[in-house]
């Protein structure tokens, strides 16, 4: 912390203890331990600033132990509220229109960063799919004889994990095309066979070994798992519109075939 208030100062940039906020992800065992430990607080240019359990960061809520809850719920809330308002106004709009107004105030929110959420809890993808079909179904009013998920498939709108897998591979191809930005660029390294095969070429991606549910959920585990399991004719694309739309086209038919 004194390292960096010093670059800080160097920089003509101050800090503000009294605007900071700290905290300290580990797993929910390792935080009790270094809580009954004595670790709760941090020291910044002689002021104490309590560890805090949630942490927002760019309209991201970050929890201790990165399991996304709080910010899963605070998404719904703040959808509800939208969704509410939509149903309302949804008899005097038409279709074009309220497939706008959904996209623009609603599926935002839900595309917005959810490369985060891959490999959270069941419970989480469960809760924001619930509301995915409850916006598709005040959508599509009109077609009350279709349940969330065959509207979905009917109007080529993917479902949540869909969705989040689009968005991995989606900023993997393009770190992987462009070489930038140099801090996701050098967590993807290619996987190279021990000894020469047909699948040498796959232009497929090393992943990380893990044993933990937290750190499988960073970009250098997550990335690798999802691009790897695209074919092969589609790892090898150069042209991203091109590469996105037979990207959503090969998450499309796994997602609705029974």
């Amino acid at each position: 912390m004194s390292s960096l208030c010093l670059w800080y100062a160097s920089n003509g940039l101050s800090v503000n203890p009294s605007k900071s906020d700290a905290i300290l992800f580990s797993t929910h065992q390792r935080l009790l331990k270094l809580q009954s430990a004595g670790l709760t607080s941090v020291t910044v240019l002689g002021s104490r600033i309590t560890l805090s359990r949630t942490l927002t960061l760019l309209g991201i809520t970050l929890d201790s132990t990165l399991s996304f809850d709080t910010h899963c719920s605070k998404v719904l809330c703040a959808s509800l509220y939208h969704l509410r308002a939509i149903r309302r106004l949804r008899p005097i709009l038409s279709q074009p229109d309220a497939e706008l107004v959904s996209c623009a105030f609603l599926h935002s929110r839900l595309d917005y960063c959810n490369s985060l959420l891959a490999h959270t809890s069941a419970s989480n993808i469960k809760r924001l799919q619930r509301f995915q079909h409850s916006l598709a179904r005040v959508t599509f009013g009109s077609q009350h004889a279709l349940s969330g998920h065959d509207l979905l498939a009917k109007h080529h709108w993917l479902p949540l994990s869909s969705r989040i897998t689009y968005e991995i591979c989606s900023i993997t191809h393009s770190v992987l095309t462009n070489k930038h930005p140099a801090y996701l660029t050098k967590l993807l390294a290619p996987y190279h066979q021990p000894r020469q095969l047909r699948s040498s070429d796959s232009s497929s991606l090393t992943k990380p070994r893990t044993h933990m549910s937290l750190t499988a959920r960073s970009f250098s585990v997550a990335s690798p798992s999802a691009w790897n399991s695209l074919p092969r004719h589609l790892r090898t694309l150069t042209s991203h519109p091109l590469f996105c739309k037979n990207l959503k086209t090969e998450l499309y038919r796994p997602a609705f075939t029974v």
